[in-house]
């Protein structure tokens, strides 16, 4: 018997024409970057193009931070997204009031996966924590860098972690 093939999103795209790449690659989800100042971050009308070119065929994940709930309510409607993918300081119950949500969490010791464990939602994603002078600069995580990943696979949880 094969092992489940893995569920894949490339995040950080900035055009429809790389939209038609990822669709074209097989990737089960594609992510678009509206955290202003971001490295990958594109405005608002950049993202509409970006949804429409594939909206249907491909799962769309907003990539938000330290946003107000109603303003990302509003967000995922206007632009027809499927889920939020939180990098801020947003709370748990904000989590679990917003439909199709996970939170991003970073992590580095096994009490960073207890709290990651402790998040509402049917998925998590967990990557390298951010040290504090790379918070300082602005990043929030999505680096590329990878992390102890035997820290999940060692104390799995039930919900889908998404190991970015």
């Amino acid at each position: 018997m094969n092992p489940p093939r893995p569920w894949i999103k490339i995040c950080g795209v900035t055009s429809p024409e790389d939209a038609h790449v990822v669709l074209a690659a097989g990737a089960d989800a594609l992510g678009v970057n509206l955290v202003p100042g971001s490295k990958r971050a594109v405005d608002l009308p950049t993202a509409q193009a970006i949804v429409k070119a594939v909206r249907g065929k491909i799962e769309l994940i907003g990539v938000v931070a330290d946003r107000e709930l109603e303003a990302l309510d509003a967000l995922r409607r206007e632009l027809g997204l499927d889920w939020l993918q939180l990098h801020g300081r947003e709370p748990p119950g904000m989590v679990a009031r917003l439909q199709r949500a996970y939170k991003a969490i970073g992590i580095s010791t096994i009490d960073d996966v207890v709290r990651a464990r402790a998040c509402p939602g049917e998925r998590l994603l967990v990557d390298r924590k951010v040290e504090e002078r790379e918070q300082l600069a602005g990043v929030l995580g999505g680096s590329g860098r990878r992390f102890d990943w035997s820290l999940v696979v060692e104390h799995p949880g039930e919900l889908l972690a998404l190991l970015d």
